[in-house]
């Protein structure tokens, strides 16, 4: 069974592991200090140890970080890992330690790594560990799951990956072999699975308007046309262009699907403009508000979040929309980027009458007066780090929801409108942002978060790993 599980993690992940021999001693994740370490079950603090100075505290990982950016990663006394980060198999951990495999399952979620954590917590067994950490890593594997065959139904798939599910023989077996089942939850391991899955479940349930949602935004319905809007437009006359499709349903719900490739802004600082929500205004245009409602302990992306905004539309005060969010590290896999992800709260029942909450945070009251309230259903976002040295990115984008306004009152000239003066502001703010990031609102926080120091490192191992065509390996 070991066997099969670390099979199975090798699978997901591309990467050759290297175990080091009992005894030798390992090194802090964030520099080249050399002294023996420990995974801290703080989840502010990776490194319980001190750190190389001889200083009695040890460092923040934002300023350990900046030390030496290939050091091997910070593991339990005894191991030599992987120089991209926290490795990614209990292959590397001591045997018979459940104890310590948990709080490396732990040091790998804080580092958006959930497919990794959760093939760590696999191993060892489902009676190890806090019920909490095993619900938060399962959850966040749904989340991923969900994402992921989302974007495997985005029509920005590679030409490759288009051919695989015109097959529907070589479709289903990519659907059914090119899985990993993770704590019995089954992610696809690359774009081509993902997009064999969705062709896979069109052709099961008919490719009918009565399929399950998931599907529908690529299905032909029987009962009436497709109402599609399509708006593709240039970013900045340099030839990076926007490819978007919106498609209305019945019920009120749409599907927003789009694409930009290449853009001149290196992946961490995109990173940042997205995951800095309070200082969506600087960047959006018609945002009245947005901020986290809660952030979970989990990892720095695990949160709740609103945005209320304003958008000229006859008749429409503005809307506002709460959601969950999740960031996920998909480096090491076919994927090649990081994931982001939206989804609507669980709200539940809480222990007050006539409350609900959603993984025990209440649910809040509408900030503002008048607005309607969106109904989020899925986001997934996925950033490529490309270019030369990956100072460039990809950005794939699916989305589902309902404004739950009709649709009379959106004609196709303003859905384009909208969309066009919306991702060219975007566009050019961001630019603005990056060309002074230091003088900006973003700054201080980029320099100070562990997040974005370990996404840097890690984009650069990858982008030296694509350049020479090599996998990253321990």
């Amino acid at each position: 069974l070991k066997v099969k599980n670390r099979l199975l993690i090798a699978s997901l992940t591309g990467l050759n592991v290297k175990a080091a021999s009992m005894g030798a001693s390992s090194s802090c994740v964030l520099c080249s200090c050399g002294n023996p370490t420990s995974i801290s079950r703080d989840t502010e603090q990776l490194c319980e140890e001190k750190c190389g100075t001889g200083s009695s505290s040890p460092q923040s990982a934002a300023s350990c970080s900046a030390a030496d950016q290939t050091a091997p990663a910070c593991l339990l006394p005894g191991v030599v890992a992987r120089n991209v980060g926290i490795p990614t198999t209990a292959e590397v951990l001591p045997e018979g330690d459940p104890e310590a495999g948990v709080e490396f399952a732990k040091a790998l979620l804080r580092r958006l790594q959930v497919c990794e954590a959760a093939a760590e917590l696999q191993e060892h067994g489902p009676g190890d560990g806090p019920a909490e950490f095993h619900e938060a890593v399962s959850r966040q594997l749904l989340a991923l799951s969900a994402a992921l065959d989302r974007l495997g139904r985005h029509p920005g798939l590679s030409e490759k990956e288009s051919c695989v599910i015109d097959n529907s023989a070589e479709s289903a077996g990519f659907a059914s072999n090119d899985v990993s089942v993770l704590l019995g939850i089954s992610v696809p391991t690359s774009p081509i699975s993902a997009a064999a899955r969705a062709s896979q479940s069109h052709q099961n349930s008919g490719g009918s308007s009565g399929s399950k949602k998931i599907g529908r935004s690529m299905s032909l319905s029987k009962t009436r046309e497709r109402d599609v809007v399509e708006v593709n437009f240039d970013l900045d006359g340099r030839g990076r262009r926007v490819q978007a499709m919106v498609e209305f349903f019945l019920d009120g719900s749409a599907d927003i699907q789009w694409s930009a490739s290449n853009l001149p802004i290196p992946m961490a600082y995109l990173v940042c403009l997205v995951q800095e929500i309070d200082l969506l205004s600087e960047l959006a245009p018609f945002v009245v508000s947005s901020g986290v409602v809660h952030q979970f302990p989990w990892n720095e992306a695990d949160r709740l979040v609103r945005i209320a905004s304003k958008p000229p539309i006859p008749f429409v005060q503005g809307f506002e929309a709460v959601s969950q969010r999740f960031g996920f590290d998909l480096l090491d896999t076919p994927w090649e980027g990081f994931c982001l992800v939206e989804c609507g709260p669980d709200w539940q029942q809480a222990s007050n009458v006539g409350s609900t909450a959603h993984r025990g945070v209440p649910r809040p009251a509408p900030s503002e007066k008048g607005f309607k309230q969106v109904e989020v259903k899925t986001v997934a976002a996925l950033g490529r780090p490309v270019g030369v040295e990956g100072q460039q990115s990809t950005i794939i984008f699916s989305g589902a929801g309902n404004l739950k306004i009709p649709r009379t009152l959106l004609p196709n000239w303003l859905i384009q409108w909208l969309i066009q003066k919306i991702g060219t502001f975007i566009y050019q703010k961001a630019l603005e942002r990056v060309a002074e990031f230091d003088k900006s609102a973003f700054g201080p926080r980029l320099r100070t978060s562990s997040l974005y120091a370990t996404m840097h490192q890690r984009i650069m191992k990858f982008s030296e790993a694509k350049a020479t065509d090599t996998p990253m390996s321990l």
